[in-house]
């Protein structure tokens, strides 16, 4: 039985289809369930403070940054709202960062137990592209890593 599992959410319906598997490993009253969104800091960060002289393109991305973190404060409270209805006790935390690091470490400072997290389905140069999250995670994990597909829309 896992108690403590580390849940990392990006705000988009394929992270979320882990949350019905979340909810089937919930043992209510011993379950402790840790939301974690990251902010990817990166290439577009560096554009837009280039694209605008120093003191203002500072500002505006520092102000864009403060605004996404606190929009995926809103968005893991409700998710965290729901958790807690099934019976786990939940904390939320947004890191900003590489995604993959950011979880490891996070597993490693909290001794989750599990992580539970979707794959997002990437393939081919979109991978390539971007990486696979999650198999970084896989490859790094302190814990058993619980990958679910997601799954495409009846009829597709």
């Amino acid at each position: 039985m896992h108690q403590c599992i580390l849940v990392p959410l990006d705000g988009s319906e394929l992270a979320e289809c882990v949350l019905p598997h979340l909810r089937a490993l919930i043992r209510p009253g011993q379950t402790r369930a840790h939301l974690l969104s990251v902010l990817t800091t990166g290439l577009g960060d560096r554009t837009v403070a280039l694209l605008t002289t120093y003191p203002p393109g500072l500002q505006l991305s520092a102000t864009a940054t403060a605004r996404a973190r606190v929009e995926l404060r809103a968005y893991l409270q409700g998710v965290a709202a729901r958790v807690r209805e099934w019976g786990a006790t939940v904390r939320y935390e947004v890191r900003e960062g590489n995604p993959a690091e950011e979880i490891l470490q996070y597993a490693e400072e909290e001794g989750v137990d599990l992580i539970l997290m979707s794959t997002h389905g990437l393939s081919g140069f979109s991978r390539w592209v971007y990486g696979s999250v999650a198999d970084r995670v896989l490859r790094g994990a302190p814990c058993p890593v619980l990958l679910v597909r997601p799954q495409p829309p009846e009829g597709e």
